[in-house]
């Protein structure tokens, strides 16, 4: 049975910073064999732990989510350092949610059990492409940024690229012209 949802946003830039929407979606009521118990299952000092397949990436800081309560959403904040020697850095991350389970009887407002708990909830990739955006320039705008330029910063050249995939692509690039 699910207990919890999570939902993850990725933001790329001096460091890599994650945002976990967590919701419990626990029910305020447990069936037991001889009667309906009312309780409430409270999520207590939730945090994201993180296992990165690059070593170029090391955890900087996490705001855990203190308390989710039943039907209720809180974030957690992970942030990653880069090594500031690479400009761009791939990673398999793998995520592990862990937190203190509460269950407290609604009738007498008591502690039933109190336990730790954890789950594996994805895994995911920081590519090279999550480091850009699109950028959407109208005719107009694009042509007045291009005539901002001056001649000095303008270059002609022709290259031919010989990737499979963006993502060799860009790391060829950056290999060819430098940091």
């Amino acid at each position: 049975m699910q207990k919890t949802r999570i939902f993850k946003k990725k933001n790329l830039f001096k460091n890599a910073n994650f945002q976990f929407f967590c919701k419990n979606v626990k029910k305020p009521t447990v069936f037991t064999i001889f009667r309906i118990l009312p309780f409430k299952k409270l999520l207590k000092n939730a945090t994201v732990e993180l296992q990165l397949s690059s070593e170029n990436l090391k955890l900087a800081h996490i705001i855990n989510a203190p308390e989710i309560k039943p039907l209720t959403s809180s974030n957690i904040f992970v942030g990653l350092a880069k090594n500031p020697e690479m400009k761009l850095i791939s990673s398999t991350v793998t995520t592990m949610m862990k937190f203190e389970a509460n269950e407290i009887n609604l009738s007498t407002n008591t502690l039933i059990s109190e336990y730790d708990d954890e789950f594996f909830f994805e895994e995911f990739e920081i590519s090279l492409g999550d480091y850009f955006t699109s950028y959407a320039l109208t005719e107009s705008s694009f042509m007045k940024l291009w005539n901002s330029f001056e001649e000095s910063q303008e270059t002609a050249s022709t290259y031919q690229l010989n990737y499979k995939t963006v993502e060799a692509a860009i790391k060829g690039l950056i290999k060819h012209f430098g940091n």
